[in-house]
This record gives C-alpha cells, sequence and structure tokens, in this order.
C-alpha cells in the first residue's frame, strides 16, 4: 500500500490579475520553473497561517512546482488551498508520537525524486527534526527554516536559517520566509479556501433551517484538538451562554460543530441544555463534510469558538467570530489582523500563554485563564454581531493592546494579571439583564 499517496490539485489554474507587485532581490527571481517543496505540519490553523506565504509564491514564481508536505488529517483543506500543485501526506499518529523510521524514508526517497531546487521546512514548535532530517534527505541546495532558542543542529544545516521570534505574530514569523525569497509580504483579506456549489447543497440537505435567510444562526464550535485541550471554555460556560442567548433571541438558532472524534464531547454539551431551548439546538459533530462546514460557516450571523482549526477558518472565510483565548495569546496566533468582524476575548494570567512553551502547563490542566472569561462578556460579544452594532463597542475582557495590565485578585484565587477597562465588571459578577443586551456595550473613549 502506498502510505504517502501524491495528490495533485485540479482547482489550481494560475492567474495574473495585473496586480503583481514588482520583484524584489530574493531567493525566486532566478529560479522560476523549478521545484520548491514546503513542509507544515499540525492542523488547518497552521496551514492558514502559512496561505499568505504560499500565495505569494505562486505570485512572484508562476511556473515552480509547490509540492506541500503534511498531515494527512488535513487532506480535506489542502484540496482546497488554489496554491500548490501536489501533495504528501504523512500517515495518522498519536499525540506526538514518532513518525516509523521505514516510513519516513520512504516518504524521504520520495522527496528526493521530485528533484526540489528549495525546500522550506516551515515547522516552529513541533517535528522540527523530522522536518530538517527530510530537507537534508531532499537534496534540495536551499534549504529555509526556522531556528529559535538553542538549537545547533537546525543553525547548522539550513542553509538559510531564519531566527523564530515566538514573541512576535505567526503572520510576522513567516514574513521573514517571503522577504528571504524576495516576496513583496500581502496578507489578503480575500478568502484563500476555495468553495464550491455542492458545499451549500451539502449543507442545505442536513440543515434546511439555513435556506432561511432571515434567521439568525450562530454557530458554535466548543472543541479544541488534542494538542491542547486546555483550550477549551468549560462546557457548563457555553450551556450557560447558550441559554442567555436563546432567551434573549427567540428566532435565534444555536449549531454546534466538531469532528467526528468529537462528537461524545459536544453530545455531552448539548444533553446539558433545557428542553425548552434544545429544539433550537441542532448539533451538527460529525455530521458535515468539510464543505459542509465551510458553507456554514459562510452562513453565520456568528461563530463562537475556542481557538482552533474552525477560527482560522472562520477568519479565512471572513464570518464575524468571537475566539476565546488563554493558554495562547491572540496577538500572536491569528494568520490575519483582528477586525470589526473579531472579537477576540481574553483575561491574561501570568502563566499565559503556555502553549508551545512547556509540555505540561503551570495549571495542570486546570485551566484558570479560560474559566475566567465570564458569561457574560461571551453573550455581549455575541450580541454585538446579532444585534449588528459592532462599530467601535469596546467589550469586558475583550482584548485590546491600547490596555495597560494590571493586577486583580479574588479570594481563594491566584493575583491574575488582567487589563483594566472602563466598566470593567469581574467575570464573578452577574450581567445587568439578559432581556437587555443592548445595555451591555460600552463606547471606547
Amino acid at each position: 500500500m502506498n502510505r504517502f499517496p501524491v495528490r495533485h490539485n485540479l482547482d489550481h489554474r494560475p492567474t495574473d490579475s495585473g496586480l503583481r507587485p514588482p520583484k524584489s532581490p530574493g531567493l525566486l527571481v532566478d529560479n522560476d520553473g523549478g521545484t520548491i517543496v514546503i513542509s507544515k505540519f499540525s492542523g488547518w490553523g497552521s496551514l492558514l497561517n502559512i496561505a499568505p506565504l504560499l500565495e505569494g509564491i505562486r505570485r512572484t514564481s508562476p511556473h515552480s512546482r509547490l509540492v506541500l508536505i503534511t498531515d494527512s488529517h488535513n487532506e480535506e483543506l489542502v484540496r482546497r488551498l488554489p496554491c500548490l500543485d501536489q501533495f504528501l501526506f504523512l500517515p495518522e499518529t498519536g499525540r506526538n508520537s514518532p513518525i516509523p523510521l521505514v516510513q519516513a524514508a520512504r516518504l524521504a526517497l520520495r522527496i528526493r525524486r521530485l528533484n526540489p531546487w528549495a525546500f522550506l521546512d516551515l515547522q516552529l514548535q513541533t517535528r522540527k527534526s523530522l522536518s530538517l532530517n527530510l530537507s537534508l534527505l531532499s537534496g534540495a541546495r536551499v534549504r529555509i527554516g526556522f531556528v529559535g532558542g538553542k538549537d545547533p543542529r537546525r543553525l547548522a544545516r539550513l542553509t538559510h536559517p531564519l531566527y523564530f521570534n515566538m514573541h512576535q505574530a505567526t503572520k510576522s514569523v513567516y514574513d521573514q520566509a517571503s522577504i528571504l525569497l524576495g516576496i513583496v509580504p500581502a496578507h489578503s483579506s480575500q478568502s484563500i479556501v476555495i468553495e464550491r456549489p455542492s458545499d451549500a447543497r451539502d449543507l442545505a440537505s442536513l440543515l434546511p433551517e439555513v435556506l432561511d435567510t432571515s434567521i439568525p444562526l450562530c454557530i458554535i464550535n466548543p472543541n479544541a484538538s488534542e494538542r491542547a485541550y486546555e483550550r477549551r471554555w468549560p462546557v457548563a460556560q457555553f450551556q450557560e451562554a447558550i441559554k442567555r442567548l436563546l432567551a434573549a433571541h427567540h428566532s435565534l438558532r444555536i449549531v454546534l460543530v466538531g469532528s467526528l472524534d468529537e462528537q461524545e464531547y459536544v453530545r455531552d454539551l448539548e444533553n446539558g441544555i433545557s428542553p425548552s431551548h434544545r429544539q433550537r439546538v441542532h448539533n451538527m459533530a460529525g455530521r458535515l463534510s468539510f464543505g459542509g462546514l465551510v458553507a456554514l460557516i459562510r452562513k453565520g450571523s456568528c461563530f463562537l469558538t475556542n481557538d482552533s482549526g474552525p477560527l482560522h477558518l472562520a477568519l479565512s472565510i471572513g464570518t464575524p467570530t468571537v475566539g476565546l483565548f488563554g493558554p495562547t495569546h491572540p496577538g500572536l496566533i491569528p494568520a490575519r489582523t483582528p477586525s470589526s468582524r473579531t472579537i477576540f476575548l481574553y483575561e491574561p494570567h501570568y502563566c499565559s500563554p503556555c502553549v508551545h512553551h512547556i509540555d505540561r502547563p503551570p495549571c495542570g490542566g486546570d485551566n484558570i485563564c479560560m474559566k475566567h472569561i465570564s458569561v457574560e462578556s461571551v453573550v455581549r460579544a455575541c450580541e454585538a454581531f446579532l444585534l449588528k452594532n459592532r462599530g467601535t463597542w469596546l467589550l469586558p475582557q475583550e482584548w485590546n493592546e491600547l490596555s495597560a495590565p494590571g493586577i486583580e485578585e479574588h479570594q481563594h484565587l491566584p493575583v491574575a494579571l488582567f487589563r483594566p477597562r472602563e466598566g470593567h465588571q469581574s467575570p464573578l459578577t452577574e450581567p445587568d439583564s439578559p432581556s437587555q443586551p443592548h445595555r451591555w456595550l460600552r463606547k471606547q473613549g
């Protein structure tokens, strides 16, 4: 059996819009037409983060052949990226499990046969040894990758090592590779994910309610990948937020989403919702195709989610999105700069961010950073989009870089860093009135 199947992207159609920026001195200028291999593992968010770089390579070097190596669970998304010509997939393994040596050797041989002139090792935190070894065995004369901390092997073996500054936004990190290649960094506001007419049909066959555009849809993703379950907002708080939103909006429909592996977790959340409200809650976890999820997010009035792959997908599509952050930092993760269509809620504790920085979080999994995002803050953020009055409103616990950090203490809780704001309410207090959500919005400045 071929464990590393080659996939060809039939949707790739190189175009020239006439808006191509001028070429600047860089590695791509004299190598248009060769093969470039890019390795990027992990999930959807990782791939959507490198999408601007892939777009830039395609724009600057339209005759190059771009080959991506990634995890097999990303195949549905990879097929929707228009910049790629060919794909190679790693076999599925458990969290942090190494790839068997024989399979890694087969993959390396397949890459070497492509005769790439360049290998872009885009791993920042995980599987750096695997990616480096593949780049060395590829035979590529140009090997570009990131080096952070004390990493002498990568520094010595990469022909073009780039400094990985973990305190910079991910998009800024990958911009360094763009500049080295001679690409003008550009972050388009348009979705990079190809959408197909069949997506809407697949969705409508499972959820006919989406055909009625007068019904507001709030899509909720309560999940986060096994890479860091600490990123999940507690189930009880999701249930309370759903209760308050449905009580305030009698025409609102809630749609729960998740993968097949997350069905049981989402079902537990659904079962905790009162029977009087459950008829307006639709559990689509494990039932939607990737295209159906794309179509659903496109139709959503609001998308509420933890930091996860679907968050990045929603940001790419442009759906009004409420993102919940704790173990990761909202200023560093997203590939796209937050806009009026995004609200990131974050209550920074001293130990945040911890994901990628330590093997086991200091809280031991008791993610107090997520638990301190209050239900009322989440409801207010969703209300801002459901009521279509986002404007310049600043909401409690909304991440805003202009606010200086302070210190807050609660009885029986650790001292916590937070960002004080006018009218700030403790996450332990109750809202003024769920029936009057518009009174919660406080104007900035």
